[in-house]
């Protein structure tokens, strides 16, 4: 039995902030079944209902946080703690606190950072019309100019950009016993280019988040719906890409009887709105920040244009509500989720016809969409809780 302290921004509550917040969630209810204390601390508070299993929970000050963490460690004795929280420049100061309070534990404490998204995102993605969007949208009069001076060295030295972003890599590494990613795919990419060790590099995929799913009998009650579910944020998701393969579904597939429904909210829901008027489309609604759950439930197919994505849970959500996700294939873990034509499609990324034929074949083919439905419903015990935990079993045990 292991005492477990998971370190978050967010109070993990429901409706969560977030696919971190939902997962952490899940962990400590799977962790807790299993015989371990959980606790959590955590920086910003919200109005939603507490939800995970957790002894403490504890709010936290930043650059203020190290005598309550020090406390919480030595009165709960800490073993295991699993740093949530996304790294930048602004909290960097974390790892050697959270090592030298780890250190300094009763007992062998572990320090362990989960990373939440493609390792080397960074400098990863970039292309020709992103640019163009970045200098057509963006105020090239602030600190974005850096930007775009990045996304140019990136494209055109990727190689460099990788070597010169490694250090940060080699200093989590450094400081923590364990890296977690998202999936073992990018195990070998990790250790090729950051100094470390590599039995301390592990790939874990997410759980499932939802308490239940899709029902065979309820397949029936499936609409004439797509979904896109996710941040409005053109630097990782590339919206618009979605935007162009609609038009072509209406204009020149001529399906005018199914409707685009983006549930999510951001910064680029103005541009894609523009877009969606540019490009002709009729059946684009805008339904802002919402409950996900009945979104997926009643959609029957999922796209996903993103050139960069970690392990995107709303493939993993989709599926268990029965809903096929159509996908790029801009990241290696899209493998781990989709098996190409059997619970979904897998399209070269940029190929916007490939993926609007898919898109269109699916529309059209109702026999192929319900087999495919009732795939996805049966291929997701990969992300049950219990599947997960055994992974996680092999560390914190």
């Amino acid at each position: 039995m292991a005492n477990i302290l998971f370190f978050c921004n967010y109070q993990v509550s429901q409706p969560a902030c977030g696919g971190i917040v939902r997962v952490t969630g899940t962990l400590a209810d799977i962790m807790s079944r299993h015989g371990h204390n959980c606790h959590l601390c955590y920086y910003f508070g919200n109005s939603g209902e507490p939800i995970g299993t957790f002894g403490e929970r504890l709010l936290l000050k930043q650059h203020d946080e190290e005598n309550d963490l020090a406390r919480l460690i030595e009165e709960k004795k800490i073993d295991v703690i699993i740093l949530q929280v996304p790294l930048n420049n602004s909290n960097w100061y974390l790892l050697p606190m959270l090592r030298k309070l780890a250190d300094n534990a009763p007992g062998r404490c572990l320090l362990i950072h989960c990373f939440h998204t493609l390792p080397f995102a960074e400098c990863r993605g970039y292309d020709l019309p992103y640019f163009r969007y970045m200098l057509l949208q963006k105020d090239l009069f602030s600190h974005k100019v850096k930007n775009l001076v990045w996304a140019a060295f990136c494209m055109l030295f990727p190689r460099t950009a990788t070597a010169k972003t490694s250090p940060r890599y080699k200093r989590i590494c450094d400081y923590c016993d364990y890296m977690i990613l998202l999936s073992k795919r990018y195990i070998p990419f990790f250790t090729n280019h950051v100094d470390c060790r590599k039995e301390q590099v592990k790939g874990i995929l997410n759980p499932l988040t939802f308490s239940s799913a899709l029902t065979s009998r309820e397949i029936g009650s499936k609409t004439k719906t797509v979904v896109i579910v996710g941040r409005l944020d053109e630097s990782t998701k590339r919206l618009s890409k979605a935007i162009r393969i609609w038009s072509a579904i209406e204009n020149r597939y001529k399906i005018k009887d199914w409707s685009l429904v983006f549930v999510g909210d951001g910064e680029d829901m103005d541009y894609y709105k523009r877009l969606a008027v540019r490009y002709k489309t009729e059946n684009i609604t805008f339904a802002g920040r919402q409950d996900t759950v009945e979104y997926y439930r009643k959609a029957s197919i999922l796209m996903c244009t993103s050139a960069i994505e970690g392990l995107p849970m709303v493939i993993i959500e989709a599926k268990q509500m029965g809903c096929i996700p159509v996908s790029f294939n801009s990241f290696d873990s899209v493998y781990d989720l989709i098996e190409d034509s059997y619970n979904g499609y897998i399209v070269r990324y940029n190929d916007l016809d490939g993926y609007a034929a898919r898109l269109s074949y699916l529309m059209t083919h109702d026999d192929v969409r319900t087999q495919m439905i009732e795939h996805c419903l049966q291929s997701n015990d990969a992300y049950s809780p219990d599947n997960i935990y055994r992974d996680w079993q092999e560390i914190i045990e």
